[in-house]
């Protein structure tokens, strides 16, 4: 299979953090704790996000520092700490101090990329 472009990596953090925060509009952390297919749909989405930051060069990474990289390839591992055991904490967390943040940066790039 051949490896997907750095604008398409983007393009998948930036529908990842969209719908992470799209799925939890208007919910507390107990509406989202409670609710196992927006959980799964959350986990899904910060997976996509880990796997997408994984495979961006890292020349790109180091030309755009105001990202935390680093952080976020390892927001999968913090949330899926088994094979069926989620840390709704650390879900929630991502999706209340990283996504909306993460969407605003990585869009930023991406429309700077196309110009």
């Amino acid at each position: 299979m051949a490896s997907r472009t750095t604008d398409l990596l983007l393009k998948d953090i930036v529908h990842s953090a969209d719908k992470i925060l799209m799925y939890t509009r208007g919910m507390n952390y107990y509406d989202f704790s409670t609710d196992d297919k927006t959980v799964d749909a959350v986990v899904r989405n910060i997976e996509i996000m880990s796997e997408a930051v994984a495979k961006i060069p890292d020349n790109f990474k180091s030309e755009h520092p105001e990202i935390d990289w680093q952080d976020i390839s390892h927001f999968s591992e913090r949330t899926i700490l088994d094979t069926s055991i989620i840390d709704y904490e650390v879900a929630w967390r991502i999706r209340e101090e990283n996504a909306s943040d993460l969407l605003s940066q990585v869009r930023a790039i991406a429309n700077d990329k196309k110009n």
